[in-house]
């Protein structure tokens, strides 16, 4: 299926786009350029991602998500909850290996 092109004012308003910026300004020490020095991105490409151009993929996605402190999900459009839910093993901080081992005995 070829891909549809959106025209400028709905890329500016992309759930992406929004919530980044609205992160940006919430925390005004966050330029383009710090953002572009977290991500390992360059100014340009945080420059699209600001302005609905283009979008991360997931590991730049999880490294602007952990700067702010805010789930992917927010990101993402898929929630207006900022906080980051954490499930009942990160609050108890279970291993992996124990974590596989309770669910191997269930």
């Amino acid at each position: 299926m070829a891909r549809v092109k959106k025209d400028i004012a709905d890329m500016y308003k992309s759930p992406f786009s929004v919530a980044l910026r609205e992160l940006m300004s919430e925390k005004p020490v966050t330029t383009q350029e710090k953002l572009a020095e977290i991500t390992g991105k360059t100014r340009q490409t945080v420059s699209q991602y600001v302005n609905g151009i283009s979008e991360p993929g997931y590991d730049t996605l999880v490294k602007i998500a952990d700067y702010f402190h805010v789930s992917t999900d927010y990101l993402l459009g898929r929630t207006k909850d900022k906080r980051i839910i954490k499930t009942m093993y990160d609050k108890i901080d279970i291993s992996g290996d124990c974590l596989t081992a309770l669910r191997l005995a269930s």
